[in-house]
């Protein structure tokens, strides 16, 4: 090939990439993506890196960890501890191969929990009813790994079992509620879901009669549309439970925004008992089982089945003939590339603590304060905290083994908080020592 007609060829091909980028371009929002990335380092608004950090102020004195790798033996590990451990999964689709299930429905045997947000929990569903049936068939001595023996293989497609279990409903909006009477408000949790500034319909899962009936025996926890539409289950296993919700968006950075949405999102996680968390990202990625021998499917089978990453897998390869058609040539002194400026509008990764900072709303920074202390005794002491009194501090006082004197002042700030229309910076700074001093001393 002539040096002209690769010129023109390189020219063309340059000319249809700068369409294409300008019409995808077109199609996008300018700032934000609109999909649901599910990813604990997105702050886009159906990203996860604000309910990532809200973890950390669940359970201050536990700590976090993300598995991208070897479920199996984080859960192992957690298990051999002796400690309660939470598993904790958020995605459209979990991928369990029988191996990491078996790991995973021994963690929960033994006392833990596994909290999986995904709304097309897929063959989870058939291998948790299948390991309840048999488990119902079995001699009360008989040790727990038997459990395991006569479990069927399902295929780990995500998708094979779905519609045996669930199904969904088609809305812009809908509402959400629990069933539990403490948690269950007269007009429910109204959500509507938005792609870019436009409402736009989505597919709100919820569990069929059939499964709730069957024998994985599950405990109802929470509704979509109407108080006969289930998306929160708990089922029990051993010393631990399962808990299930099949919308996973909803915990997403932009409705946790929202004072209304935070308060169902701390609800629905209240049932997660102090410990520490294991996140699992490991399981977002599909990975067919050892045994399974049908291996016709190549790794691209997936890429190509996409639409849009179809379309970048063969713009790549379009860039590597560029490349080597340049390479051919002399090459010219490299051109330096100048970085995009980063978007930090309106700084999703931090917590809400932070925004209202941000913000300068002091008196709601001091609020959220406020509530996760008072979150943190009903959990770790089991002590109401609807009334405040001398029998409340009492409690308090021989279950923390934190001085009168100390709890009286903490409490006496956060009642001077909630009366004072102007929170200063040393009001804030003074609650923090305060209540950072009781996390550190507390029993």
């Amino acid at each position: 090939m002539k040096r002209n007609e690769v010129i023109i060829l390189v020219v063309v091909v340059l000319a249809a990439a700068v369409v294409l980028f300008l019409v995808n371009r077109g199609n996008r929002e300018e700032h934000f993506n609109w999909y649901e990335v599910n990813s604990i380092n997105s702050d886009e608004p159906y990203g996860n890196s604000l309910f990532y950090n809200l973890m950390d102020d669940y359970f201050p004195n536990n700590k976090v960890s993300t598995v991208s790798a070897d479920l199996s033996y984080s859960l192992n590990k957690a298990k051999q501890s002796g400690e309660h451990t939470n598993y904790l999964f958020l995605g459209n689709n979990i991928y369990l191969t029988d191996e990491t299930f078996e790991s995973l429905s021994s963690f929960v045997y033994s006392g833990n929990d596994a909290f999986i947000l995904a709304s097309t929990p897929g063959s989870l569903l058939t291998k948790i009813y299948y390991m309840k049936l048999n488990a119902s068939d079995e001699e009360e001595d008989v040790e727990e790994d038997t459990a395991f023996q006569e479990i069927p293989i399902v295929d780990n497609n995500p998708f094979s079992d779905e519609e045996e279990w669930t199904s969904f409903l088609t809305k812009s909006n809908t509402t959400c509620n629990f069933t539990a009477k403490g948690f269950r408000t007269a007009s429910g949790y109204h959500y509507t879901f938005y792609d870019k500034d436009l409402q736009a319909e989505k597919r709100w899962s919820y569990f069929l009669p059939d499964y709730l009936q069957s024998s994985a025996d599950p405990d109802i926890l929470g509704t979509v549309q109407t108080a006969y539409m289930t998306n929160y289950i708990r089922i029990p296993h051993g010393a631990g439970y399962f808990y299930i919700h099949l919308e996973p968006v909803l915990f997403s950075n932009f409705y946790l925004l929202d004072e209304n949405k935070l308060e169902y999102a701390n609800k629905a996680m209240s049932y997660m008992k102090p410990g520490d968390i294991i996140w699992d990202e490991y399981s977002q990625t599909f990975k067919r089982n050892r045994n399974n021998d049908n291996q016709d499917e190549g790794p691209l089978r997936f890429v190509l089945s996409n639409t849009a990453l179809r379309s970048a897998w063969y713009t790549m390869l379009g860039g590597l003939v560029l490349f080597l058609l340049f390479r051919t040539k002399r090459q010219q002194k490299p051109i330096p590339v100048l970085e995009p400026n980063e978007n930090r509008s309106l700084e999703f990764v931090q917590t809400i603590g932070r925004m209202y900072y941000i913000r300068g709303d002091h008196k709601q920074l001091a609020h959220q304060k406020i509530k996760l202390f008072y979150h943190f005794i009903q959990n770790r002491y089991q002590i109401p905290t609807a009334q405040i009194d001398d029998d409340f501090k009492t409690k308090l006082q021989l279950k923390s083994e934190i001085s009168l004197s100390t709890i009286n002042e903490i409490l006496k700030h956060a009642d001077y908080i909630d009366r004072t229309n102007e929170v200063t910076n040393q009001d804030i700074l003074l609650l923090h020592q305060l209540i950072d001093n009781f996390y550190k001393h507390c029993k």
